[in-house]
């Protein structure tokens, strides 16, 4: 249970810290994160490390079914964040039907093997 508190102690500061920059400093901020946005190999290390050892502790305390309720909580805030950007949204998509999802084969493979798993969990 240790883990799963410092996991949550970690996102709340993570999250007001990065929220009070925005607020306060939102070039500041640009100019930090630019570097990462820059370098998508760095991007991708960084956060499949992170879902690797979030993921490790979660899915060792939870079940694929409490994790697939609460990644649909967090994935309506992340919705609900990007919708003011809508038009934004959608020439990225263009993009990403454009380049095809060769670029994002990992988190598809990904998502996919959680729903599977999900659906296992839930019907057999």
């Amino acid at each position: 249970m240790i883990l799963m508190k410092i996991l949550a102690v970690l996102f709340a500061i993570a999250v007001l810290a990065k929220l009070a920059f925005i607020l306060m400093a939102p070039r500041r901020w640009l100019d930090l994160v630019k570097p990462l946005l820059d370098n998508p190999a760095r991007l991708t290390r960084l956060y499949g490390g992170m879902a690797l050892v979030s993921g490790a502790v979660v899915l060792t305390r939870l079940s694929i079914i409490d994790v697939a309720g609460v990644m649909v909580f967090a994935s309506s805030l992340i919705g609900l964040s990007l919708t003011p950007y809508a038009p934004t949204l959608e020439r990225f998509s263009e993009d990403v039907i454009t380049t095809g999802l060769a670029k994002a084969w990992l988190p598809f493979a990904i998502w996919t093997f959680l729903a599977l798993w999900v659906l296992y969990a839930v019907f057999f």
